[in-house]
């Protein structure tokens, strides 16, 4: 007999983690102090250009500036924690001397990781060299009452804060906070995205949207969203790919276009699938193909220096989902090579073009080198597989 516990009953050995907070919250209150009171905190500098530009700031006595606590540890008459926004992180320094009793202790016992507070201070270096701020002033912006506990750092990532790779998925604002790098990932995308927009306009791309709803989803072959419209009493499709009205433009008259823009695909959800992903696709009048890579070689450059600083990455080689080495690529050399699509294959996949000739020749040779074929029916299909 399964013993199924009432929504309002509560186990005796559970502690509801947020209780502590609202305790807080409370005491805080008692204590005159609104930690969500409607107001502006002018903060003077993000924390990266007080850490890059220690000097500077340390000649001028008192800087300004807010973020979220995390590990404050107590050590008597002098405490730390570390403030971080989203541009990096700094220790603070609280002494008891400095802000007298009563906030000493709304500092060591109040708050907690998690928590956003605007800080005024000295700007300093400790005996190990590490660039603090030495508090004269706190305000308490926002109380946290969810358990944002950070966890240790280890390449990148607060382990033990948000380690499931499914809930990072599905709650992306928590990643985003809990560890780093992902807030880095999504920076580095901000910045590509940027970066094609400022290069498609300075060679005079115009930037349009084009409808999101589609009688007939074309310019790809993927399985579309259907959904109904009331007001028509039609059915309509997601978009699967921004191809054709960017194309109709071309016909009307428009000779540089480019969409930046979502498309929906009804299939399967792996490392290189996604139902819903972002596009960009562009269509230039007066080219050829090697006008278009011309066009997107240098754009992929620009877009290298926006991220690293320079016109090459560090490649990680895998195989089998491990990395078995890396190596650099420099993408400042113009033209990249440019290898036809058969000759590509003869050489990475030892499949010779005569192969591919006819339906059962191609699959013959896709048996041979171990790649399977049996949802490919035709040798469009295969080739593109194989590529």
């Amino acid at each position: 007999m399964t013993n199924h516990t009432q929504p309002d009953e509560t186990p005796d050995e559970f502690v509801d983690p947020r209780a502590d907070r609202f305790d807080r919250l409370h005491t805080l209150r008692e204590q005159g102090v609104d930690p969500y009171a409607v107001e502006q905190f002018n903060r003077k500098v993000p924390i990266e250009r007080v850490t890059a530009n220690f000097t500077k700031y340390e000649k001028h006595k008192r800087v300004r500036v807010a973020g979220r606590l995390y590990q404050l540890k107590v050590m008597g008459g002098a405490s730390f924690a570390f403030l971080e926004d989203e541009t990096g992180r700094i220790q603070i320094r609280a002494e008891r001397n400095e802000l007298g009793e009563i906030h000493y202790r709304q500092f060591c016992k109040l708050l907690h990781a998690g928590d956003i507070l605007g800080i005024s201070g000295e700007l300093i270096k400790t005996k190990t060299g590490e660039i603090t701020i030495r508090i004269k002033n706190y305000k308490i912006l926002a109380l946290c009452v969810r358990n944002m506990n950070a966890g240790k750092e280890k390449d990148g990532i607060r382990h033990g804060a948000l380690a499931d790779v499914e809930q990072r998925y599905r709650m992306r604002y928590v990643d985003l906070h809990a560890n780093p790098l992902a807030r880095e990932t999504m920076i580095k995308r901000i910045k590509i995205v940027q970066t094609m927009r400022r290069y498609l306009e300075d060679r005079g791309f115009l930037e349009v949207e084009t409808p999101t709803l589609q009688q007939e989803a074309g310019g790809a072959a993927a399985r579309p969203f259907k959904t109904h419209h009331n007001a028509l009493d039609y059915d309509f499709k997601l978009r699967i790919a921004l191809e054709l009205p960017l194309k109709r433009l071309i016909v009307g008259g428009f000779e540089k276009v480019y969409e930046i823009g979502r498309v929906y695909r009804n299939e399967g959800i792996d490392r290189q699938h996604n139902p819903e992903f972002t596009l960009l696709e562009l269509y230039q009048a007066y080219t050829n193909l090697d006008g278009m890579m011309d066009l997107v070689e240098k754009m992929y450059t620009a877009c290298c220096v926006a991220v690293n600083g320079e016109p090459r990455f560090l490649a990680k080689i895998e195989k089998n989902n491990e990395v078995i080495r890396e190596e650099w690529v420099d993408m400042s050399s113009h033209p990249w090579r440019r290898l036809p699509i058969l000759e590509g294959i003869r050489e990475y996949a030892g499949i010779a073009p005569e192969e591919l000739t006819d339906l059962a020749s191609a699959k013959a040779a896709c048996e041979r080198v171990g790649v399977p074929t049996e949802k490919e029916h035709t040798v469009g299909g295969i080739i593109e597989k194989l590529h």
